[in-house]
């Protein structure tokens, strides 16, 4: 599919670049974490290269979401880095509370991310009447991705020995 083509597809073009991306992050986790490896580093980093594969499939395929203006690029970068975090939570959460396994987890966060990142594309790309309504926008989405987050979060992280015997010793 060309640029042309894909910037005239409309939803369909979006969602066939989705469906696209989503595959290849999913072959880029699968290719840096096979199914029987160990939890850890090796975890975080196949999550981080699968969603920059995803967000760069993504920007590949449909000119549309690389048309973001130059002015809004940090605004951009940022919302970017939110949907990592809620990609993270809810790849954790699915994992450690709900107890799914990976490739669940992961094919549950990838499209969520590749969605998350195409709203997020086309909103900032889309001229605004009026500025100050556009970053009333983006504050309430910043919050809600924070409150997001919270709960995802919630039961995931446990305290290891020595944070609780650090904890301990503080209150003594």
């Amino acid at each position: 599919m060309t640029d042309a083509r894909a910037s005239r597809g409309g939803p369909l073009a979006i969602a066939a670049a989705g469906a696209a991306a989503i595959v290849v992050d999913a072959l880029v986790f699968r290719a840096m974490h096979p199914p029987a490896a160990a939890a850890g580093g090796a975890l975080f980093a196949a999550g981080l290269a699968s969603a920059a594969a995803l967000a760069a499939v993504l920007a590949a395929l449909d000119s549309r979401l690389r048309a973001v203006a130059p002015a809004r690029l940090a605004t951009a970068a940022l919302g970017a880095v939110l949907v990592l975090f809620l990609r993270g939570g809810l790849f954790a959460s699915l994992v450690d509370v709900f107890h799914a396994g990976t490739g669940t987890a992961h094919a549950v966060a990838a499209i969520g991310t590749a969605a998350a990142l195409v709203a997020g594309a086309l909103w900032l790309r889309e001229p605004a009447a009026d500025e100050g309504v556009r970053w009333d926008r983006f504050c309430a989405a910043a919050i809600a991705c924070a409150v997001l987050l919270r709960l995802l979060y919630l039961g995931v992280p446990e305290l290891i020995f020595e944070e609780a015997y650090y904890w301990n010793y503080a209150q003594h």
